[in-house]
């Protein structure tokens, strides 16, 4: 991105621009004003199961053989982390925990922030993406010059720097007791009320508000729910976890304590379920 091609004349005083000189910003030497770039906040996710596998993903418009990461843009009162725990929902419909932010890379006008996630379970591939892969963290799946490309190769090194004959750690260790412990927290799924109503005082959720409607919508038998339906659905989810004092979806909330119906449905609708969006 080039702000100097973009704009030629100051916005306040009409005089001409001068060239930036080694940033993007072109500055008016008359009254000082420059135009601001500014970065849209991406998600790139690195998934890995126990075993180190990573999750790949590609679409069917890519150069044949390529694969990337899961990815997607960071929502407005989201942060990073939940944004990664909502695209691997999304896109492979599995449940994630421990989001840490590693890195981040920069793309034209996106900040790509890097956040690694581990899971468990079997992926499929659902909303943007066509195919999903897990595959030992191989950079060369990824073609030269994608950004995914270095985030799996910095996690490939890593992987490769712990010890081969490192001995698996005992299960019945307090450190493993508790990660396994996490783990069923983490893909436990509350049983509906009758009507199809989320109990609010389930004591394990799914990390994903989307994961809840979703498995709510299964156990109701697949019913065919229209937007208002899936609307209420989302709101008893979002008072479930209310009700734990979890919040895994900040914007939502804020939408429905704000009575914002308009993104309220906006929300839901960019979850893409699929009963609403069938391919």
């Amino acid at each position: 991105m080039t702000a100097f091609a973009d704009w030629a004349f100051c916005a306040y005083c009409g005089t001409r621009l001068t060239p930036p000189a080694g940033d993007l910003k072109p500055a008016c030497p008359a009254c000082g004003w420059f135009r601001a770039t500014y970065a849209q906040p991406v998600v790139l996710v690195l998934a890995h199961n126990d075993e180190g596998q990573v999750l790949f993903a590609r679409r069917d418009a890519w150069p044949a053989g390529a694969w990337a990461l899961i990815a997607g843009f960071i929502e407005a009162g989201e942060t990073a982390e939940a944004a990664a725990l909502r695209e691997l929902a999304e896109e492979a419909q599995v449940v994630g925990r421990d989001p840490r932010v590693r890195r981040t890379l920069v793309r034209d006008d996106l900040l790509l922030v890097c956040v690694e996630v581990a899971f468990a379970g079997r992926p499929s591939a659902a909303s943007d993406v066509d195919a999903v892969l897990l595959s030992a963290p191989d950079p060369n799946l990824v073609p030269e010059g994608w950004e995914a490309r270095t985030f799996v190769e910095e996690y490939a090194r890593g992987r490769s720097a712990i010890p081969s004959g490192a001995a698996p750690s005992d299960p019945s260790s307090p450190n493993a007791r508790t990660k396994v412990a996490r783990a069923e927290r983490s893909s436990a799924i509350p049983r509906p009320r009758r009507g199809g109503r989320t109990s609010p005082t389930m004591e394990t959720l799914p990390r994903h508000l989307k994961a809840l409607v979703e498995e709510t919508w299964r156990q109701s038998g697949r019913p065919h729910w229209d937007k208002e339906r899936t609307v209420r659905a989302a709101e008893d989810a979002d008072d479930a976890y209310s009700s734990q004092r979890m919040n895994p979806t900040p914007a939502f909330r804020t939408y429905r304590q704000s009575g914002d119906r308009a993104n309220v449905n906006r929300w839901v609708l960019g979850c893409h379920f699929e009963w609403l969006n069938p391919r």
